[in-house]
């Protein structure tokens, strides 16, 4: 949906980094070729920022203390930095990481959801179509 243009990808260096060291993993086994080729269209499609400073405790708080996911908030209030992001209406987190990123909450204006919550979002709003 991201590639199709459907809303736009917010991504930071730091989340390309998660994606290809989690794929890498043993129970996963993807080499970083395999990696590259299925998400290179994605990199290319994607808005890459810079994740804002997150040395505030607010922001430890809000990812419930999780310090791995403290880059993945702050790449999302990175947002507000560009001005084209900063206007658009709705601002999604998504992730199935419902510990650290607790579906419904909507943190500094950003609703968090799970991918399937967010596929249902872009349904509802005649955006999208199952394959």
């Amino acid at each position: 949906a991201a590639i199709a243009g459907l809303y736009e990808c917010v991504l930071s260096e730091y989340m390309r980094e998660q994606v290809r060291d989690v794929l890498q993993r043993p129970q996963f086994g993807f080499t970083i070729d395999e990696i590259e080729a299925k998400f290179s269209p994605l990199w290319d499609r994607a808005r890459i920022v810079t994740p804002v400073p997150f040395d505030d405790p607010q922001l430890l708080s809000v990812v419930r203390g999780d310090r791995g996911d403290l880059p993945v908030l702050a790449t999302g209030l990175a947002m507000y930095n560009d001005p084209l992001l900063a206007g658009l209406p709705h601002k999604f987190m998504v992730s199935n990481n419902t510990t650290h990123f607790t579906p419904g909450w909507k943190p500094f204006g950003i609703h968090f959801v799970t991918g399937q919550q967010f596929w249902h979002l872009l349904q509802q709003a005649g955006k999208a179509r199952l394959p």
